[in-house]
């Protein structure tokens, strides 16, 4: 697949990924943790962090669309927006470690959230990447 194609495939796939928290976080901003499966019972005060926080996720996922447009020149803000992911994910591993393990759906959450950075910073990196001359980087035999 040519650079150019690559980057438009990264562009597409980075505005589905920025509708995802756009989409989660306002159900959770109206719904509160009726929003999230096996939730239980609440108290107002982590009724009232969850509702913040998920206007945040919104705030990522608008962001990551804004990025999707400017991805080829904005490697930088790619690389954090993956890094605070990466971290996102990892906090859920911690979720397990203290409190056990979710339903299945946070699980497969978990993995993209671990996943998904790494593939994201390699693609931009192989699309954006200077074209390379014909036989750069091929080394001449030895003769050993």
């Amino acid at each position: 697949m040519s650079p150019r194609r690559s980057l438009k495939n990264l562009q597409r796939t980075l505005y589905v990924l920025g509708a995802i928290p756009v989409v989660a976080g306002a159900a959770t901003a109206l719904a509160g943790s009726h929003s999230i499966p096996d939730a239980g019972q609440t108290t107002p005060s982590l009724e009232s962090e969850l509702r913040f926080y998920s206007v945040w996720w919104i705030g990522a996922g608008l962001y990551l669309g804004w990025l999707a447009g400017r991805v080829g020149e904005r490697t930088r803000e790619l690389r954090v927006f993956c890094g605070l992911l990466f971290l996102g994910g990892l906090s859920r591993v911690l979720a397990i470690l203290d409190a056990g393990w979710p339903r299945p759906i946070f699980i497969v959450l978990m993995g993209l959230e671990l996943s998904l950075p790494l593939i994201l910073v390699v693609w931009q990196a192989k699309a954006t990447a200077p074209p390379r001359l014909a036989g750069e980087g091929h080394r001449a035999p030895t003769g050993r």
